[in-house]
């Protein structure tokens, strides 16, 4: 069998033939030329982006004998036996995960290499370890002999203990864009005398997620030796929902078209497309028309459902496993859509909101009605009483926990920090929109404001999502400073709040007002007595108060 795959055909054998992972392949080539190389590294990240390739390249170059500008010759030996070396040693931790065989590693570690410098352990998904096994290997990897270098790779960083991470220099490598997916295959399809449409060449690198090798794995099984691939055979070997047929989907939503939509949600259905991958790509191309409707058309009244409808999938994606008849539940979604549109010039707002329990009963409906009967709640003017604490002490304690962190955030804000964090935010939001539905129709409409290195505002535009967001924050904050290595504390405000605070802050400012930090932990003392009140307000329903 001669034939050879083209992921492995392809595959690295050089730092300049790593694709999209340039700042990791340029630090890396940096600890080479200059002779700091570390006895233990990991590399993290999604499936199909170049870990082990990349660990291999490293292997390959810290051996090489004429190492040139942190690049291996390709001329000595150790790089022309490389892939028969048997000082590079691969072990797959899905198959040898006990500690018997991390055991055996250990002994064998002390064995000089047979001709090479270093003797080189790649150690793939090491995340399935077992804890004895991670236990058995913690000593060996921090104080490894001269001559042994370990490098680590996992798509499931989590499952790491930190006894471990600790010990080791972490590279994160990132989902590779779209862009630079759709001109590499370019490139192979040219030398491989494949011709391929543009629209499905662009599939392809939409569909990989981000991971190269998922990309040449769909060419290679849509290769037949056609005259040209289609980006039907794309959409019919991979059992994909095309562009197209989202476009149409789209625009029968926004032109109120019933019919046409049931009709194509039963083409889908009937091709034996995945209703999730359907209302992934659907909520996809939702986010861009919600943006395109807010900054481009102005029309704030599309952008508020549109967001509302991205809820309600997000939220529907959790049913879709468990029916029996998924596209009956997006059919549902989509049709009171229809209906809030259809009626919105009609009656308010509000209105539009509360849904009748009996004819819609889907469960982004059921919390989005939650919400909105707590914040008619709050702002009913009849005071709310429970053990003594009125509805307006909740509303002081909660007002109070705000304008701390506004304070705290005033104490060092400045420009700089601002626009830093702005950026990183911005990458967030695009993280979350990849790879966190739940959260892309809380903070898709989001702005920073003011930051210090320890407290950002946010400004919101609506205020029951600005309720949500306050609501949420301890989750929101957990996965942004988890994923970002910072500390941050934040605050949402409105675009009508932030315009006081902000003209009270430029007043403080000339009249030379000083801002100290104050302490969070002080309104702990009534903690019992809001414990109980907010528990009466939201039934059932778990709260964490700090």
């Amino acid at each position: 069998m001669n034939y050879k795959v083209l992921y492995r055909k392809y595959r690295p054998d050089n730092f300049d033939n790593i694709i999209g992972q340039e700042y990791l392949v340029t630090t890396l080539k940096n600890s080479i030329k200059s002779g700091k190389i570390s006895h233990a590294y990991i590399f993290t990240g999604p499936r199909g982006t170049g870990k082990t390739s990349t660990a291999k390249v490293f292997a390959k170059t810290i051996n090489c004998e004429n190492i040139n500008d942190g690049m291996p010759c390709e001329n000595c030996i150790h790089c022309k036996t490389f892939n028969e070396s048997q000082d590079i040693i691969e072990i797959d931790a899905a198959s040898n995960n006990g500690v018997d065989e991390i055991r055996e590693l250990r002994n064998n570690v002390k064995l000089a290499p047979s001709n090479s410098k270093y003797k080189i352990y790649i150690i793939d998904e090491v995340h399935m370890l077992s804890t004895e096994a991670f236990n058995a290997l913690l000593k060996t990897l921090e104080e490894p002999p001269q001559h042994v270098i370990f490098i680590l790779a996992t798509t499931d960083i989590q499952k790491v203990p930190l006894t471990i991470l600790s010990r080791c220099q972490r590279f994160d490598f990132k989902r590779i864009k779209s862009e630079t997916i759709e001109n590499y295959l370019k490139q192979i399809c040219d030398k491989e005398n494949i011709k391929i449409e543009n629209d499905a060449l662009k599939e392809i690198s939409i569909i990989c997620d981000g991971g190269m090798r998922d990309a040449l794995s769909i060419l290679d099984q849509v290769y037949n030796g056609t005259d040209i691939i289609t980006l039907d055979d794309i959409n019919n070997i991979v059992g994909n929902v095309s562009n197209i047929t989202i476009d149409n989907l789209t625009e029968a939503l926004i032109n109120n078209n019933l019919k046409q939509i049931n009709e194509i949600l039963d083409s889908l259905k009937n091709k034996g497309i995945d209703a999730k991958l359907t209302v992934e790509k659907l909520i996809k191309k939702l986010v861009d028309m919600a943006i395109y409707y807010k900054f481009t058309k102005f029309d704030l009244n599309m952008f508020e459902k549109l967001k509302a409808l991205i809820d309600s999938l997000v939220k529907g994606l959790n049913d879709l496993k468990n029916t029996s008849n998924p596209y009956l539940i997006i059919m549902i979604i989509l049709a009171d859509f229809i209906k809030i549109t259809d009626e919105s010039a009609n009656i308010e707002k509000d209105d539009v909101i509360k849904v009748d329990v009996e004819s819609n009963k889907t469960p982004a409906n059921t919390e989005k009605r939650a919400d909105e009967e707590l914040k008619t709640e709050l702002d009913e003017e009849n005071d709310f009483k429970t053990d003594s604490i009125e509805k307006k002490d909740i509303e002081i304690i909660s007002r109070e926990i705000i304008s701390i962190r506004i304070n705290n955030c005033f104490c060092k804000a400045s420009k700089e920090i601002l626009q830093k964090l702005k950026k990183i935010w911005a990458e967030f939001l695009f993280e979350i929109n990849e790879n966190k539905k739940d959260l892309i129709s809380l903070l898709i409409d989001t702005e920073i404001v003011a930051a210090s290195n320890e407290y950002a505002i946010i400004k919101m535009d609506d205020e029951s999502q600005c309720i949500l967001f306050n609501k949420n924050v301890d989750k929101i904050e957990t996965y942004f400073n988890n994923k970002n290595k910072v500390n941050y504390k934040f605050v949402a405000v409105t675009d009508l709040e932030w315009k006081k605070i902000k003209n009270e802050y430029i007043n403080n400012k000339k009249k030379k007002v000083e801002y100290k930090m104050l302490e969070e932990i002080k309104i702990n003392k009534e903690k019992t007595a809001i414990e109980n009140t907010v528990l009466d307000i939201f039934k059932n329903e778990k709260i964490v108060i700090k």
